[in-house]
């Protein structure tokens, strides 16, 4: 029998996050501007890799890969051309520089260079898509990024992880369930369970996901919510380690310390999810 994965401690992980964040955001930039909107905004979603996350293909067949575990963005073409542009010393606009430079020089341009730029004709360029979260991506950030390679490695395959695992626990609902993917703009890992016939974010649902970090927490951490929460969800029983989250959003956060300290993380995160949606689900099913 194979012996469960532990998770590694995230020891100085803010810098490395914050640049791996904005490359991703580079990603969800490029899937909105190449994708149709649909329900629950999922053209922005990015695919989870063992090393990290991609875009999905291009319109021409390509696609473009952010490699944690080699610190790269990868921009590849249909006939098998293939780039690597190191993250580390670049800007998160002269990585969108390159990489849209890259794919003009693959031929799978998605836009043409405007005064020697690519970057500031791609932003008028989707700005003009006036798609619902324009603006909410950033994309021109001229901060340094800075990625460690051991930090960004161990990242990888605790992504991986909450992905394989929250994958099986999802496969196990009955229900509409969307994709597990990654969200560019806040960055997290989630997948979506509708209650009812109504599948959006207007219909009751409940969300189950993972974050690397977010104004309140420097480490990872597990979440879940519903829409809307119950009356009185505080007083409700968690699993051992969980907590009610109550201040801003509503909803169950696990700390990143509790699955670290655990034998087997995946296990944890199933078992998890499923306590917290047998406590919420009925009162959305009403």
């Amino acid at each position: 029998m194979k012996t469960p994965a532990t998770f590694p401690t995230p020891e100085g992980w803010s810098q490395t996050a914050h640049s791996l964040h904005r490359a991703a955001q580079i990603l969800g930039a490029i899937r909105m501007f190449t994708r149709t909107p649909v329900e629950n905004y999922l053209e922005l979603g990015l695919r989870i890799e063992a090393f990290g996350l991609s875009s999905e293909s291009l319109p021409l067949g390509g696609n473009v890969e952010l490699n944690f575990v080699r610190g790269e963005v990868i921009v590849s073409s249909s006939s098998g051309q293939r780039q690597s542009i190191l993250i580390g010393g670049q800007t998160q606009a002269s990585l969108l520089e390159k990489v849209l430079e890259t794919l003009h020089s693959q031929g799978q341009a998605l836009v043409q260079a405007k005064d020697g730029s690519f970057g500031m004709a791609f932003l008028d360029a989707l700005h003009a898509k006036h798609h619902s979260l324009d603006g909410s991506l950033e994309i021109t950030n001229t901060d340094r990024l800075v990625v460690d390679a051991k930090l960004s490695a161990n990242y990888a395959r605790v992504l991986w992880s909450a992905f394989t695992a929250t994958s099986r626990w999802r496969s196990r609902l009955s229900g509409f369930v969307t994709p597990v993917v990654v969200w560019p703009e806040h960055f997290d890992l989630s997948t979506l369970w509708f209650a009812t016939d109504q599948h959006n974010e207007r219909g009751n649902h409940m969300n189950f996901g993972f974050a690397p970090f977010d104004t309140e927490f420097s480490q990872p951490y597990l979440y879940a919510y519903a829409y809307p929460m119950p009356d009185g969800f505080e007083t409700l029983p968690l699993p051992t380690g969980a907590i009610w989250h109550t201040e801003g959003w509503k909803g169950m956060v696990i700390p990143y310390g509790v699955l670290e300290q655990s034998g087997d993380p995946e296990a944890l995160i199933e078992s998890v999810f499923e306590a917290v949606h047998q406590t919420l689900a009925p009162s959305l099913q009403k």
